[in-house]
Parts: structure tokens; C-alpha cells; sequence
């Protein structure tokens, strides 16, 4: 955004942004949270003085971190 330009936010805007959302909270992109001992979890906290949020991670056979779909919104 520029000083001075007008800000303008359209249907394509906000299909992309409804698009995105189906991307980042399925799968690959969010997976079912395994339990075992073969399958570490991670909990990554972040605070700020006006919230708090959190994501669990679960590690899949090559190292990656993937988001899991266990988390849940309070």
C-alpha cells in the first residue's frame, strides 16, 4: 500500500484468501496427529502482551515438521 492510494479489496481477493485457507488446513499441509514413540510432537508457544498462540508440530518419515490437526482454537 501507498500514501494516498485507495485501498480496494475484491471478490478475487477474497476467493484467494478462501482458497488459501482450504490449502494451509488440509493435507499435506496439515496432517493427523500420530501418537507413539516413534513419532515425536513439538509445541511452538508465541505470546504477545495482547494474546497467546500455539501450533503442534509432529515430525513425518523424512524430518519435516507438519502442522497437526489436533490443535484446537480457545
Amino acid at each position: 500500500m501507498k500514501k494516498g492510494h485507495r485501498f480496494e479489496w475484491s471478490g478475487e481477493h477474497v476467493k484467494s484468501v478462501r482458497r488459501l485457507k482450504e490449502v494451509l488446513t488440509a493435507a499435506p499441509a496439515l496432517r493427523k496427529t500420530v501418537y507413539g514413540k516413534d513419532a515425536p510432537i513439538y509445541l511452538m508457544v508465541d505470546t504477545s502482551p495482547t494474546g497467546i498462540g500455539w501450533v503442534i508440530n509432529q515430525e513425518d518419515e523424512c524430518g519435516t515438521r507438519h502442522p497437526s490437526s489436533s490443535e484446537q482454537r480457545y
